[in-house]
């Protein structure tokens, strides 16, 4: 359960980037597809869980730890990427990981920073890009309201 935020972003980050776009070029150029991806890959997540109870429980992890780094981004205009990383590795607790995940969660988190450096203006985050990661997440939150929550 407590690997539901790295399992779900860990799945959409891999579906879109295989289409050869960026993530956030991805949800800038082709929202409606983004969309339909993140869909799927966090609802194949949480429907990965046989037990439908527990289904709505892992949709509910996934849609509060996604809303509190939503709320960290729409909060702060002047984000850098050093915050969004500390937020996003604060909000997996990455003390409690196993090896394994932590090697997944930090490629994942190296693989977006990688893609956003190209896009920061004097340490910031583009507006942009900004706008894309709020989008990614909203869609997440949005998938999740699928489970009844």
């Amino acid at each position: 359960m407590k690997n539901s935020m790295i399992a779900a972003l860990v799945a959409v980050f891999l579906c879109l980037s295989i289409t050869g776009c960026t993530v956030f070029e991805s949800i800038n150029n082709n929202p409606e597809t983004a969309d339909v991806v993140i869909k799927i890959a966090v609802s194949q997540y949480i429907d990965a869980e046989r037990d439908p109870a527990q289904r709505v429980i892992r949709a509910t992890v996934v849609r509060d730890k996604v809303q509190k780094l939503l709320n960290r981004v729409e909060g702060n205009p002047q984000l850098t990427l050093d915050d969004l990383e500390q937020d996003f590795r604060a909000s997996i607790g990455w003390v409690d990981l196993k090896p394994s995940d932590k090697i997944i969660a930090d490629t994942l988190i190296s693989n977006v920073r990688i893609q956003l450096e190209a896009k920061v203006k004097v340490g910031e985050i583009d507006p942009d890009y900004s706008v894309a990661a709020k989008t990614l997440l909203t869609m997440i939150i949005r998938t999740t309201g699928y489970y009844g929550i």
